[in-house]
């Protein structure tokens, strides 16, 4: 996606993420536990025009729209309105087409988004589109790498929850991923996952996504490496 710059969000993002996920569900509170032991960066990908002031105000919208013809903007207003609308891409749209790479890597890889706005017994669950697992009355989407692109954005606007906001991450390859697709071989929707079964997704938890600036994108938390950060559609091993 053009203009998009990378922001390193420093202190005050990781303590973002950290807010958001010691106040979750079961998933929540498993990834909160896995930074909290692992040292990790958090980012945000954005629009060239927001500053780093602006990126870490997450509790506001950043993106400028495009104007309209009954605002009072002055001509370079809205000039610069306009080359930024351009830049506005939607940003869950592009985050759909990174978890996509991600799970094309490999095929037992996966993506949890944790609902929390949802209940087990909701009845839209038996006519979601995307798989979907429930543990007590927790709702979780779980996408693999049969999902299209399409697919992943719908379930990213059914996930979608600026208050609290929406939390998701991308799951490296292991045995509790194999077990949780097997529910799904049969042409099955909606299945059961166990507590222990997302401490384990969580442990191995490569990117966790956490919705920000009033729903108009999200930050990335990511384990810091020795040498230079894992780019997110790299494919490496596990």
């Amino acid at each position: 996606m053009n203009h998009l710059k990378e922001i390193d969000l420093g202190f005050s993002g990781l303590k973002y993420v950290q807010e958001h996920l010691s106040n979750g569900a079961a998933f929540s509170a498993s990834l909160f536990k896995k930074i909290k032991a692992q040292e990790g960066i958090v980012t945000a990908s954005l629009p060239n025009y927001v500053t780093e002031e602006a990126a870490r105000n997450f509790d506001s919208g950043i993106l400028l729209s495009r104007p309209k013809a009954r605002d009072m903007l002055s001509d370079e207003e809205r000039e610069k309105r306009r080359i930024y609308s351009e830049q506005n891409a939607n940003l869950w749209h592009e985050l759909a087409k990174k978890i996509k790479e991600f799970l094309t890597a490999d095929q037992h890889r996966c993506c949890i988004l944790e609902y929390s706005l949802a209940e087990a017994i909701d009845p839209w669950i038996e006519n979601a589109k995307s798989n979907i697992v429930t543990h007590d009355k927790e709702v979780y989407h779980f996408l693999s790498q049969e999902e299209t692109t399409k697919q992943i954005i719908h379930a990213l606007g059914e996930a979608e929850s600026i208050s609290p906001p929406a939390v998701g991450a991308l799951i490296s390859t292991n045995n509790e991923t194999k077990k949780v697709q097997a529910v799904f071989r049969d042409g099955q929707k909606k299945g059961l996952i166990s507590l222990n079964q997302l401490q384990v997704l969580a442990e191995n938890a490569a990117f966790i996504f956490v919705e920000a600036y009033d729903g108009d994108g999200y930050v990335m938390w990511q384990k810091r490496k020795s040498s230079n950060r894992v780019p997110l559609g790299e494919r490496s091993q596990g």
